[in-house]
């Protein structure tokens, strides 16, 4: 297992995506069961679009 921050996945994977984030998603916490080197584009996105989400039901509350 591996914790990073997205906005090191995100640089890491796919850099364009970097611009579109809000700076609360880029800090958030990732946790990576197999580690960065096993990330697939497909699944940063999943990853991004679940921290866009539970930024949005944040502030909401």
């Amino acid at each position: 297992m591996e914790t990073l921050k997205l906005a090191e996945i995100v640089l890491s994977v796919n850099p364009d995506l970097y611009q579109l984030l809000k700076t609360e998603e880029l800090n958030q916490d990732i946790v990576l069961r197999n580690g960065l080197h096993s990330l697939k584009a497909h699944d940063l996105l999943e990853i991004v679009e679940a921290s866009i989400a539970h930024n949005q039901n944040n502030a909401l509350h």
